[in-house]
C-alpha cells in the first residue's frame, strides 16, 4: 500500500514537473511573443512607444509651458485642441499623400516634422503670442496622425493575415507602455532641468529615435526583394505575365 502510495505521488510531481516546463511554451504562443522577433513588428513596437511618449510628454508641457509665457488658461488649454484639429486632418488626408508616397517615407517625414515642431515650441517664450503657439501644435498634430496611420500601413502590408490581430495587439501594449512611462519621466526630467527648452527638445530627440531602426529594416527587406527578383528568370516573368 506504500509503495502504491509513493508511486502515485511520484507521478503526481512528474506531471507537475511537465507543466511547469509547458508553461512558458503556452505564455509563448498565447500572447504571440514570437511576433516580437519580426523585424517590422519590433521596429513598430518602438515606434509606437516612442509616439505615445511624445505625445503625452507634449500634452503634460504645453499647457503650463503657454501659461508660463503669459497665455490665458483657457487659450492654453485650447493648443491642444489645436493639435486634436491637426490630427483629425492628418488622418482625413492620409489617403491622398499616400497616393503620391510611401508609407515608409511618409513616416520618415512626419517623425522629423513633428520631432521639429517640439523643438520648436519653446522658441515663442519671448512673444506670448497665442496664435504663434497654434503653428506648432497644429503642425504635431498632424505629423502624429498621418505617422501613426503609415506605421500601421507598414505593419499590416508585411505581416502575414492571421498574424495582424496579435500584431496590432502589440502596437496598442506598446502605446500603453510609452503612455505610462512618459507620465512619469516627463513630469521627472522636467524638475530635474526646471526648463521648458531642455524638456521639449528631449522630447523631439525621443520621437525622432523611434523611427531610428525602420531605415535598415526597409533596406535589409529592399535587399531581399531585389535579390528575389533576381533570381527569376526570363521563363519566370513570361509565365507570370
Amino acid at each position: 500500500m506504500a509503495h502504491q502510495d509513493d508511486e502515485e505521488a511520484d507521478s503526481v510531481i512528474a506531471e507537475g514537473n511537465r507543466n511547469n516546463q509547458q508553461l512558458p511554451r503556452t505564455v509563448f504562443f498565447y500572447f504571440d511573443l514570437e511576433l516580437l522577433y519580426n523585424p517590422i513588428v519590433l521596429t513598430r513596437v518602438v515606434y509606437s512607444i516612442g509616439s505615445a511618449y511624445s505625445f503625452i510628454g507634449w500634452i503634460i508641457y504645453l499647457v503650463p509651458f503657454a501659461i508660463d509665457i503669459g497665455i490665458s488658461s483657457y487659450r492654453a488649454a485650447s493648443l491642444s485642441a489645436i493639435g486634436g484639429i491637426g490630427n483629425l486632418l492628418g488622418n482625413a488626408t492620409f489617403p491622398l499623400l499616400k497616393k503620391k508616397l510611401s508609407n515608409e517615407h511618409i513616416l520618415y517625414l512626419t517623425t522629423l516634422i513633428g520631432s521639429l515642431s517640439l523643438v520648436v515650441c519653446p522658441l515663442f517664450s519671448s512673444t506670448s503670442s497665442y496664435t504663434a503657439l497654434t503653428v506648432p501644435s497644429f503642425i504635431f498634430g498632424y505629423s502624429r496622425g498621418l505617422g501613426i496611420l503609415a506605421s500601421q500601413h507598414i505593419a499590416k502590408e508585411n505581416i502575414e493575415e492571421d498574424k495582424i490581430t496579435n500584431t496590432f495587439t502589440w502596437l496598442f501594449v506598446a502605446f500603453s507602455i510609452g503612455s505610462v512611462t512618459s507620465g512619469f519621466f516627463s513630469g521627472w526630467i522636467y524638475d530635474q532641468t526646471g526648463s521648458y527648452t531642455v524638456s521639449f527638445l528631449l522630447l523631439g530627440l525621443f520621437a525622432l529615435l523611434s523611427v531610428g531602426p525602420q531605415p535598415f529594416v526597409d533596406s535589409k527587406r529592399n535587399q531581399k526583394k531585389s535579390h528575389q527578383y533576381s533570381r527569376l528568370s526570363p521563363e519566370d516573368d513570361d509565365r507570370q505575365e
